[in-house]
């Protein structure tokens, strides 16, 4: 028998973002956040394809090969970060609506994690939840 799935800092999922699949990384978590009740949350952030002629967040940018699926240089769109319980981030996997890929190095993590306390564009419930303030 297999094991059931356990969400975890670090894993990856292909989801939809607009209209395109988006490569997301959990962050952070689980923990309950007062705030939002007293369910396990988790900060899930996408990697968009940098384009010169899009504005972006520079705080985290990202090289093609920095993942398996990171094809493009890239960055995390702190603006679009997800806080989701427990049970929406396995119930979306386990139904197939987001795809799951191999997960993030610890330094990728690390990376991303860091870089999202300078953000100027991440919630500041997201924030507060990553000990940034």
């Amino acid at each position: 028998m297999v094991a059931p799935w356990v969400p975890a800092v670090g894993e990856a999922f292909w989801a939809l973002s607009g209209p395109k699949l988006h490569l997301h990384v959990i962050i952070h978590g689980p923990i309950p956040l007062p705030l939002r009740g007293p369910a396990d949350q988790f900060i899930i952030v996408n990697v968009t394809t940098l384009h010169a002629d899009v504005k972006h967040d520079p705080a985290c940018l990202l090289g093609a090969g920095d993942h398996p699926g990171i094809i493009h240089d890239s960055y995390v769109t702190y603006r679009f970060a997800r806080i989701d319980t427990d049970a929406d981030v396995r119930k979306n996997v386990n139904s197939g609506v987001w795809q799951l890929c191999q997960p993030c190095s610890a330094d990728l993590v690390a990376k991303i994690r860091h870089s999202a306390c300078r953000s100027k564009l991440l919630d500041k419930d997201a924030k507060q939840f990553l000990g940034c303030v």
